[in-house]
């Protein structure tokens, strides 16, 4: 009876549920610590692709600058250690007294004097003409300069030739605050540094277009890779009369060809993205 009791009053061991296996999904591996995206599906790779070929212009594009930082820094040293040509002594000028003096004391004639007198004033006319064309020269460089990377800017940003839009009125409001809180001169050297602030160093946006048509060169060979037997669906992105007015307006002023167009559009489209 003793046992027929302890057996009653011990625990019945049930058996464990079986566990159920859980398929595996497909997850997207994170991305790795240099912000390369991971994963395996064609839109990972895809991702993957358009990463490392942004990753391989940026590379060229600083080892450019570097190597031009490089160049420019060796030349400056090689000039300061190269010996400055002396410049060769002036002879004495002698002045109108002392000239007379001489003439009075009969070392030289009128004729002479008349002749000295006239080379040195020739002298220092051509020398104040090349000192105000050398300050002038000095003056107009920087204008010069400025001049071609507003061009730049213009023939690379379509904005810039649009008044209306939101990007060209950040200019306008930077170039006044420049000119009448700062006392920056009211030029083109200003406007540049205007247009700058707002869109950023010319490098930078050169190195961004190289990229996105990068970009756009890997989407295309991706889609002729991915399409079907049938043949690819017909494509609006070079439709150019989705383009927006002022860029028609600069492409019509310009005289820009249907190709650059084109691929003005697409850069236009890809950064309303």
């Amino acid at each position: 009876m003793a046992d027929e009791a302890l057996a009653e009053t011990q625990p019945v061991e049930e058996p464990a549920p079986a566990i159920e296996a859980i398929p595996d999904e497909p997850v997207s591996a994170p991305a790795e610590p240099d912000g390369e995206p991971g994963g395996a599906s064609p839109e990972d790779i895809r991702a993957r692709k358009e990463y490392r070929t942004r990753k391989t212009v940026e590379k060229e594009l600083q080892s450019e600058r570097i190597e031009r930082i490089r160049l420019e820094e060796r030349l400056r040293l090689l000039e300061q250690q190269a010996p400055q040509p002396q410049a060769p002594a002036k002879p004495r000028v002698y002045t109108l007294e002392e000239v007379q003096g001489a003439l009075d004391e009969g070392k030289i004639t009128h004729t002479q004097a008349s002749a000295y007198l006239a080379r040195v004033e020739a002298e220092r006319v051509h020398d104040e003409r090349e000192a105000r064309a050398a300050a002038q020269l000095k003056v107009q460089a920087p204008i010069e300069r400025a001049t071609n990377e507003v061009n730049e800017y213009m023939a690379l940003l379509p904005w810039t030739n649009d008044r209306a839009s939101e990007e060209f009125k950040e200019v306008a409001n930077t170039y006044y605050s420049l000119v009448n809180q700062y006392g920056m001169p009211d030029n083109i050297v200003t406007q540049r540094i205007a247009i700058e602030r707002v869109a950023g160093s010319l490098d930078r946006i050169k190195a961004r277009m190289a990229s996105d048509r990068d970009t756009r060169r890997a989407r295309i060979d991706d889609a002729h890779s991915e399409t079907p037997a049938g043949g690819p669906a017909p494509s609006s992105a070079n439709n150019l009369s989705k383009a927006p007015a002022h860029m028609v307006a600069v492409w019509n002023k310009t005289g820009l060809s249907e190709e650059k167009r084109k691929q003005e559009f697409a850069i236009w489209k890809q950064s309303r993205k």
